[in-house]
């Protein structure tokens, strides 16, 4: 079941997390691009069925 992500001015989302699946972690589109340094080339592992994957 997907779920339309809302974000507010700072970017955060809002209800994002599913319950479907409460024992996986959520995290931030801000804590995301932060960590992956703005999904920085250097940072990319490889490609996935769903996207780029990042360390």
């Amino acid at each position: 079941m997907m779920q339309q992500l809302k974000q507010d001015s700072s970017g955060e989302e809002n209800g994002a997390q599913s319950n479907a699946h409460p024992n996986l972690p959520f995290f931030s589109f801000k804590t995301i691009t932060t960590a992956t340094r703005h999904f920085s080339h250097q940072n990319k592992l490889g490609q996935g069925g769903f996207g780029s994957v990042y360390k």
